[in-house]
């Protein structure tokens, strides 16, 4: 199975499932597909009608990482710039931790540049 499709596949068991079973899915649509994650996770994060807050915050982890790859010099497109924790955590990220709303609509004018 091509990784983009993988990738659906898991955000597919995300949208449906809670606790572990949502967590465990987002971290590996991410790792089959990163390139192409941010937009089906940030549908996910502004979801507050029918996706838990835990699925959510997983969710919204993942869009400050590809944020902060963004923003630090790296590509949010290459999963090890993604995932690199190297940093000293002065990025963005948690501009989302805040739950304010506008650090999430942040994070998608950043990503969409």
């Amino acid at each position: 199975m091509p990784s983009a499709e993988a990738a659906e596949l898991f955000l597919r068991i995300a949208e449906t499932s809670d606790g572990r079973g949502a967590h465990g899915a987002i971290t590996a649509a991410v790792l089959a597909d990163s390139a192409r994650m941010w937009r089906q996770l940030l549908a996910i994060v502004r979801d507050s009608a029918d996706r838990p807050r835990a699925t959510r915050h997983d969710a919204l982890f993942w869009v400050g990482r590809f944020t902060a790859a963004k923003t630090t010099g790296g590509n949010a497109e290459d999963l090890a710039s993604v995932v690199d924790d190297d940093d000293d955590r002065d990025d963005p990220f948690w501009l989302g931790e805040s739950g304010d709303p506008r650090g999430v609509a942040l994070f998608e004018d950043i990503l969409r540049r």
